[in-house]
């Protein structure tokens, strides 16, 4: 993965940035491509921890359809992030490698 900022604000540029940045974190990721679910499936080899990322860009808003299933999915337990630029996902690695260590 390169440091170069993002030459536009593309949701496809963030994703392949973020499945670079999960992939040398050392997670696994999923795409899952159904109607209103969050884009990725995020889970370590070994671990029984998931959570979800959705990949939007700087001005992109989630549609009601993918509201409803991320409430749906926190509601049942499950961490969601919407990541719209690299250093979110940073954030989001550096909390979920605490979580996974930390058990």
């Amino acid at each position: 993965m390169t440091n170069r900022p993002l030459r536009g604000p593309l949701e496809t540029r963030i994703e392949k940035r973020g499945e670079e940045a999960l992939a040398l974190a050392g997670f696994y990721t999923i795409k899952m491509g159904w109607d209103g679910l969050p884009d990725r499936l995020v889970f370590r080899k070994g671990s029984d921890r998931v959570f979800w990322v959705e990949y939007k860009k700087l001005d992109g808003v989630l549609s009601a359809l993918q509201k409803a299933r991320c409430r749906d999915l926190v509601e049942k337990g499950q961490r969601v992030y919407v990541v719209r630029s690299h250093d979110e996902l940073a954030k989001v690695i550096a909390v979920e490698t605490l979580n996974a260590n930390a058990r």
